[in-house]
């Protein structure tokens, strides 16, 4: 039978395909200065044409990331049988230096979990903002193969982002480099391919390890970017969207009964 993926970036609800009885679900979580968590449920049981309830962050902020056969809430711990909750990265929202922790695998659902990378931030407002200090190093989303790194900072000084997908953590003004040791983002570095590092924006790259059977675009976990609101440098991310700063994602995977057509692969939402 033939094997289609799906990415899911958006909606509400899914519609299973016809001929799909089961499916292997896999969701990062939404990051924000820390990254988001991975989690996989292997397989699981669906009913053909039947809705199923999604929740995807859309605005980089950090939640949940979520998918459940039976109900629209987010599937706690032992549902697995439901489907696969990946927790959001951690923020902050008060002045100072402080850690964001990445989303926890102890917080997500699924067989297998893993852990987003930790960030650092530090702010300073004076005089209603008549002066800003805002610096950041977000750590990596993680990913199948293994937890996202952290992010750093040194003093006032950007420290990079993290790697992501079991990539590596930030060394001195430079992202982390992704899982097979290379393509750490350098200070205001250029964007490069297959979790190289990441651009002069406030995102790292991703590791391109999904690619949707419908429109050929690839996806994965993101690496940490870094950011110094007062300097003209970056430290860029590294490692492997969903991830740091970014939206989270679902990925489902699913053989078809039946002869394959373009309408066994057609997503749907409500």
């Amino acid at each position: 039978m033939p094997t289609f993926t799906q990415v899911i970036t958006s909606g509400t609800t899914w519609t299973v395909p016809a001929g799909v009885t089961s499916a292997t679900v896999e969701c990062i979580g939404s990051g924000n200065i820390g990254g988001g968590a991975y989690a996989k449920t292997n397989s699981v049981s669906l009913t053909p044409s039947a809705t199923v309830y999604i929740r995807i962050d859309a605005g980089g902020g950090g939640g949940a990331t979520w998918f459940n056969k039976t109900a629209n809430t987010a599937p706690t711990s032992g549902q697995t049988d439901r489907g696969a909750l990946a927790a959001g990265g951690g923020g902050v929202s008060c002045q100072g230096t402080l850690n964001a922790s990445g989303g926890l695998a102890s917080n997500s659902v699924g067989n297998v979990r893993y852990t987003g990378g930790a960030g650092r931030y530090f702010y300073t407002c004076n005089g209603e903002c008549g002066s800003l200090t805002e610096i950041y190093s977000r750590g990596g989303a993680a990913g199948p193969n293994g937890n996202g790194a952290d992010g750093r900072t040194a003093g006032n000084v950007i420290g990079g982002g993290g790697g992501a997908n079991g990539g590596f953590e930030s060394t001195g003004l430079n992202g982390g480099n992704n899982r097979f040791g290379v393509g750490g983002g350098v200070v205001a570095g250029t964007a490069a391919s297959n979790g190289g590092g990441g651009d002069v924006s406030r995102t790292g790259s991703y590791e391109a390890i999904y690619t949707d059977s419908t429109s050929g675009l690839t996806y994965g976990p993101a690496g940490g970017s870094g950011y110094n609101s007062n300097a003209p440098v970056r430290g860029a991310g590294g490692g492997a969207a969903g991830g740091s700063g970014r939206n989270g994602l679902i990925v489902v995977t699913y053989e078809v009964s039946g002869p394959a057509s373009t309408g066994n692969m057609l997503m749907l939402f409500r």
